[in-house]
Parts: C-alpha cells; sequence; structure tokens
C-alpha cells in the first residue's frame, strides 16, 4: 500500500491512465505514429513536387507548374516516387522518359513536359499508356512497387485531368 494511492490503482483528479487516453482517443500508440509518418511522408512528396517538376518542366509555362503542383497536392504524389528519404521508390515513367532522350541524343532531354500545355498533356498520356501497358516479359512486381505504381498513375490522372481543364 502506498502513499496518495501510489500502487493501489488510484489516481489524483486530473491524472488519467494510458487504458483511459486511449480509450477516450480510439487510438493506440502505433495507429497515431503511423498517421503521423505518413503526413510526415506526403509533406516531404509536397515539398518536392516542386523539384522534381524543375528537373523535368524547366521551360513549360507557369499553368503547368500550377497543374503539377495542385495534382501533387491532390494525391500526395510527386510524379517521381521519391520516398521521404530522397530515393526513387521505383523507377517513375518520366524517368524512363527522359533517360531515353537522352539516349537518343536530343539537345534538352531534360525539357520533358515541352514548353506548351499540350505537350505536357501528351507526355502525361503517354506515361498514363506506359503504366496500363507494361512492357511484356516485364519482371513481377512486389506489392510495394504495384501501390506506388498505382500512387503514381493516380498522379498523372490528377494532372491530366488539370491540363486539360486548362486547354
Amino acid at each position: 500500500m502506498g502513499i496518495n494511492g501510489i500502487g493501489a490503482n488510484y489516481y489524483q483528479v486530473g491524472y488519467t491512465n494510458n487504458k483511459a487516453t486511449k480509450a477516450e482517443e480510439g487510438k493506440s500508440f502505433a495507429e497515431i505514429a503511423s498517421q503521423k509518418v505518413t503526413e510526415a511522408d506526403r509533406q516531404y512528396c509536397l515539398d518536392r513536387a516542386s523539384a522534381a517538376f524543375d528537373t523535368i518542366g524547366a521551360h513549360a509555362p507557369d499553368e503547368v507548374r500550377q497543374a503539377w503542383l495542385e495534382a501533387s497536392e491532390e494525391t500526395g504524389s510527386n510524379g517521381f516516387s521519391i520516398t521521404s528519404d530522397g530515393k526513387h521508390f521505383h523507377i517513375p515513367k518520366l524517368l524512363v522518359q527522359h533517360i531515353i532522350r537522352s539516349h537518343n541524343g536530343e539537345v534538352d532531354p531534360d525539357n520533358i513536359l515541352g514548353n506548351s500545355v499540350e505537350s505536357a498533356i501528351r507526355v502525361a498520356e503517354k506515361a498514363l499508356y506506359d503504366i496500363d501497358h507494361p512492357l511484356s516479359g516485364s519482371p513481377a512486381k512486389s506489392i510495394e512497387v504495384q501501390q506506388e505504381t498505382m500512387k503514381e498513375r493516380a498522379f498523372y490522372v490528377a494532372f491530366l485531368e488539370k491540363l486539360k481543364g486548362l486547354s
């Protein structure tokens, strides 16, 4: 037996134990921590969206940039599948287009989105087509890569909707 209820399952006024707090909030520590990590990853993605756009659309009009940032905010993805530690989770379709342009010796391979809304629409449509129609003989993808590919697809769909609203 303790003083002031210590060891006697008695709590002072205004003090709640972990069980009471958990019951009030309805969430466990793991659920709250997972939610915080997801929010932090989403914020990192949004912060990286502008930098990602600069690498592929330096010559694109401001309307295209705005559509890119809005699609990124809407979907929580930036089209590049960049994780919170700054690495690519898988090879995104725009990076594949960049590599192909570099390999073919194009003058400005970084200008993937082009100089107009119409060229950005063509690029987004090509990326969606490439996601929906993978090359035959492609290796099986892990569940994580498939999920990231679906996030990438959702981003391109939102980006394309916003671009078509401009034209």
